[in-house]
């Protein structure tokens, strides 16, 4: 379990997200989505399986929509 904090900047603008990745190591998937849950009881979590790199491209869009 690792907590990541970076920050998407575009011009001005700076968009903090922090996320928690659990990676796993053995076992079956599905057991993650079993211990997600659980995490989110001690915090507020959105659950999301894209990587950084996959979301990335859709945050550049949203920047570029809002400095429109």
């Amino acid at each position: 379990m690792a907590l990541d904090e970076v920050y998407a900047i575009s011009a001005d603008r700076r968009s903090p997200t922090r996320e928690v990745e659990i990676e796993l190591k053995e076992g079956r998937a599905s057991d993650l989505f079993v211990f997600a849950p659980k995490v989110d009881t001690v915090a507020s979590f959105r659950i999301g399986v894209r990587s950084k790199a996959e979301r990335g491209p859709n945050a550049a869009a949203a920047f570029k929509a809002i400095a429109l």
